[in-house]
């Protein structure tokens, strides 16, 4: 993950994969995030109003842009054999 958030020149990157059932997404594994924020976080339901879950339920990738609060984001879908398994997450500079 830390290269990864090199070459993307990314703030942080969290990998989310989702429950056997599809229902929600965990945070498995992460860089560049204070591990009490991604605790904090937790599970995010697959039905949820952000972009980690539109890239799960949609299977593919959203972008939001910066705003003067908040950094750019990209979520990208993980695909399995069967359809999305799960989130790549990343904070962009």
């Amino acid at each position: 993950l830390d290269r990864a958030a090199a070459v993307l020149d990314a703030g942080g990157v969290i990998v989310w994969l989702a429950a056997n059932d599809g229902s929600t997404l965990s945070p498995v594994a992460s860089h560049g995030f204070d591990q009490k924020l991604v605790a904090r976080i937790g599970r995010i339901q697959r039905d949820s109003a952000n972009l980690t879950a539109a890239a799960f339920r949609d299977n593919v990738a959203r972008v939001s842009a910066a705003t003067a609060t908040a950094p750019a984001a990209l979520a990208v879908a993980l695909c399995g054999p069967s359809g999305p398994v799960g989130v790549l997450s990343v904070e962009l500079k």
